[in-house]
């Protein structure tokens, strides 16, 4: 595209047949809104076993401004982070997750606050949260694990909406191979003295699909699996 890109959107995606399409169609509106046709959207199938991949295709037929990677196997979360900052050619990326539960009508002011700021990466913050009870009590226990081993000041180190500068984005390889990615982000940051910023982002329940907790075996498992997560990082960057 002959074109400046300000802005690129990744949405990470699996088994997101019932919502993808209207997460498309809400973006492509509201990123046209923002930034005329300023922006790029690319979105990174993560070895789908639905109709994701050909749903995707079909949308994005003619649509200049959007193209797919799919994966040839599962790379977890972070592996679909690190496609979105390899691939991204915005001067601003963002990793975002493909579940319908953020609003890229947030995209522009938190570029525009990462500006006025003076800082490099932004992390969202689900302030007003429309989560389950169980979800609410595990972000906050997570909250409360990495700021005692990683020294976290972030209100929601686990939001699925970030922004980075591009320039960076070589640093901010994720070297985890797990289904998380904010942490990670983090420690990179305070490793290479990153400015960041938090800031808050609308939030949507998660329309339908198959959460990450929402039985109590994945609860379980996904809590043991992210303290041993953390202490990984801990003993990487501290």
């Amino acid at each position: 595209l002959n074109k400046e890109i300000i802005v690129s959107v990744g949405f990470c995606v699996w088994n997101e047949e019932e919502v993808v399409l209207e997460l498309l169609q809400n973006a492509d509106k509201d990123l046209k809104r923002d930034f005329d046709e300023n922006f790029e959207v690319i979105v990174v199938d993560n070895c789908s076993t639905d109709s994701t991949f050909k749903i995707v295709s079909k949308f994005i037929e003619n649509k200049p401004n959007f193209s797919v990677i799919k994966h040839d196997y599962n790379q977890l979360y972070s592996g679909s982070n690190n496609s979105i900052l390899i691939h991204g050619k915005g001067k601003f990326i963002a990793t975002v997750d493909g579940d319908g539960q953020h609003s890229m009508r947030d995209i522009k002011k938190s570029i525009d606050l990462l500006k006025s700021s003076n800082s490099k990466v932004f992390f969202g913050w689900k302030k007003y949260r429309d989560d389950s009870l169980l979800r609410k009590i595990t972000s906050r226990g997570f909250k409360i694990v990495t700021k005692i081993f990683l020294k976290n000041d972030l209100n929601d180190i686990n939001c699925g909406f970030r922004i980075f500068e591009s320039s960076l984005k070589k640093k901010l390889i994720l070297s985890e191979k797990v289904n998380s990615a904010g942490p990670e982000f983090f420690c990179l940051c305070r490793k290479f003295k990153i400015p960041y910023i938090e800031g808050p982002v609308i939030h949507f329940k998660r329309p339908s699909g198959d959460g990450l907790f929402n039985s109590l075996p994945k609860f379980i498992s996904g809590v043991f699996s992210f303290f041993k997560y953390v202490i990984r990082l801990k003993k990487k960057y501290n």
